[in-house]
């Protein structure tokens, strides 16, 4: 299988590119014909009294069972038609995407290993929810698609813009866009948000791993910011562009400095 192309620090070269599109490979495939078969299961089961959901997806309170299976089952239960439908659209769209770029084998090997670690996170997350009284948490293969697999999405896309449906924009604003609508949601005492967000953060970190480069330079950018800020307060009253405020603030603290070590010379 030929693989796509990425920069070293995330971005695929040519931009902008569509989020739907491309053919859906074996990997992809494998794993939509095994949630469909699932949740046909589930359903059978649910009108002959049997509850598959229950022994499949995974809750805090069946994982303190010793039910750990659950972290790998977990990652195939869609737990009604709706969201069936728009975790095997995301799967289509992100996936395709992820497995070109992985290829097969590792693709199917990291959904399922990168699942297992999401759902240890949000079982965590979910037994805290539950012991501040807001009703147990579940995660399921919602959790993977919606959180993991599209964390790992934005993030090789970092530097590159996205045709989100309409919406053109990087990879890094649709990541932070989706990262405060399950903040928000949390807020809001969702508990199916809180493991959502773990995935996020999952699939974020797996692909860009500790790497806190673009994290100093927002904070590079903030303190240039607010020094051009500074700038422009201290010389209000002064018809100067910007360039020419900095490079007066620079004469003047590079002055301040010379005069600092002097003292201490002498």
């Amino acid at each position: 299988m030929k693989r796509r192309g990425f920069d070293d620090f995330g971005g695929l070269r040519g931009t902008p590119i569509p989020i739907f599109g491309g053919r859906i490979d074996n990997g992809v495939k494998l794993l939509m014909v095994l949630s469909v078969a699932v949740f046909i299961g589930a359903t059978i089961a649910f009108n002959l009294r049997i509850d598959l959901i229950g022994w499949l997806a995974m809750t805090p309170t069946t994982i303190l069972k010793g039910w750990v299976w659950q972290f790998l089952t977990a990652s195939l239960m869609y737990t009604n038609p709706l969201s069936l439908v728009f975790g095997m659209l995301l799967l289509y769209s992100v996936g395709t995407s992820l497995e070109g770029t992985w290829g097969t084998r590792k693709f199917l090997t990291l959904y399922f290993a990168l699942g297992a670690v999401t759902h240890a996170l949000a079982f965590l997350a979910a037994f805290a929810f539950q012991k501040l009284g807001f009703g147990e948490g579940i995660s399921t293969a919602e959790t993977v698609v919606f959180g993991t697999l599209l964390g790992a999405f934005c993030s090789l896309l970092w530097n590159t813009t996205i045709m989100f449906f309409l919406f053109p924009m990087l990879g890094r604003t649709m990541f932070l866009g989706f990262l405060c609508l399950d903040i928000l949601f949390i807020l809001w005492h969702q508990t199916g948000a809180a493991s959502t967000l773990c995935g996020l953060l999952v699939g974020h970190f797996f692909v860009r791993g500790l790497n806190f480069r673009w994290y100093r330079n927002l904070e590079a950018n903030l303190k240039e910011r607010l020094r051009v800020w500074r700038i422009k307060r201290k010389y209000k009253n002064f018809k100067v562009v910007d360039s020419e405020m900095k490079e007066l603030w620079d004469d003047l603290e590079d002055r301040m400095n010379r005069d600092d070590k002097n003292k201490y010379i002498h």
